[in-house]
């Protein structure tokens, strides 16, 4: 694996952990999991240990679909939609020396899309947003991010750059 993979594996597995004690705040209010039948509950929590795990392991033919599977499941829950993001972002490949394959855009920006729909210009949206943008070949607009990042203008910025 390369440091730029590593990267943003290693980013989408911090965003994960932060979004499970997420949704456990979120379960505890009135929501999420703890409002799931205890047999719903149970496919939830597989079907996390699976999107997760292979994300993990950029086996994103499996990570994929299961984040979608948990995005219609816990639509309150922000784990599957960022790491979605995350996925879709990392199957754009190396984006600093191939053009990826461009079927994988569409989906890449409508996860990317969804991501600040529901957080936000967040410092997450803000990194990926700019992988994705250097994926499409537009540096100009990957730079924006960059600064955005460096400024600390994004919400809870200050912690990664690209």
């Amino acid at each position: 694996m390369n440091g730029r993979r590593a990267a943003i594996v290693g980013l989408g597995v911090l965003l994960a952990a932060a979004a499970v004690v997420g949704a456990w705040l979120a379960a505890r209010r009135g929501g999420g999991v703890a409002a799931l039948a205890p047999a719903e509950a149970a496919e939830v929590a597989r079907t996390r240990n699976v999107a997760l795990g292979a994300l993990e392991n950029q086996q994103l033919d499996r990570a994929i679909p299961a984040l979608e599977a948990l995005a219609r499941l816990l639509p309150r829950d922000p784990l599957p939609v960022r790491n979605l993001a995350v996925a879709r972002v990392v199957a754009l490949g190396d984006t600093l020396q191939a053009i990826p394959d461009e079927s994988l855009l569409p989906p890449a920006k409508d996860a990317l899309d969804a991501l600040r729909r529901g957080e936000g210009e967040s410092e997450a949206w803000h990194w990926l947003q700019a992988r994705y943008d250097l994926a499409r070949r537009a540096p100009a607009a990957a730079a924006d991010h960059n600064e955005a990042l460096a400024a600390g203008t994004g919400r809870g910025a200050g912690r990664c750059a690209l």
